[in-house]
Formats: C-alpha cells, structure tokens, sequence
C-alpha cells in the first residue's frame, strides 16, 4: 500500500460529530490500511490554518482528505479502489 494517511478537518466544536464519523468509518471501511488523523485542535485557529498546520508535520506522501461530515456507506471496495488511485498517482 502506498504511503498514504487519511486526514478528517473537524474543529473542537464539532466533537460530537467526530465520534459519530469514528463509528461510520469503523463500520463502513474496517479494513482501511492508512493512519487516521482527525484535526480538531484545542487551539482552534480556523479551517485552512489547522489543515496548513497538520500537512505540515504529515511524513507520507498522499492525503485522502475527507470532512467530519463525509460518512462512508459501507463496501468491501475501498481498499482496492484506493489502491488503484495510489498506484496511478504513484507513477
């Protein structure tokens, strides 16, 4: 698998939407092989500087980018598929 991590933009304020994405997300993509990093930091200093801020100290080399309301709906596919993009991407 490519060197990939899924990263989730939320803030502090929507923590409990964050526990409701966790859940789909265990649910929906069980097998999901990339580190997961939620930003919600307590020093909460709007959208695009606590994503500039994450990037920065992510070490892989692709991002999926999803928001704290994207809730996947369940399928066996989105390891191969996300395989596939990577290896494309990759080239």
């Amino acid at each position: 698998m490519s060197d990939c991590r899924l990263i989730v933009v939320s803030c502090p304020a929507r923590k409990p939407l964050q526990e409701i994405w966790k859940k789909c997300h265990a649910e929906a993509w069980p097998d999901c092989p990339f580190p997961v990093t939620i930003i919600s930091p307590e020093d909460d200093r709007g959208w695009n500087a606590n994503l500039i801020r994450c990037l920065e100290s992510v070490a892989e080399e692709f991002i999926l980018l999803m928001l704290d309301d994207n809730f996947l709906e369940p399928s066996t596919e989105y390891t191969a598929n996300m395989e596939r993009v990577l290896a494309t991407m990759g080239k």
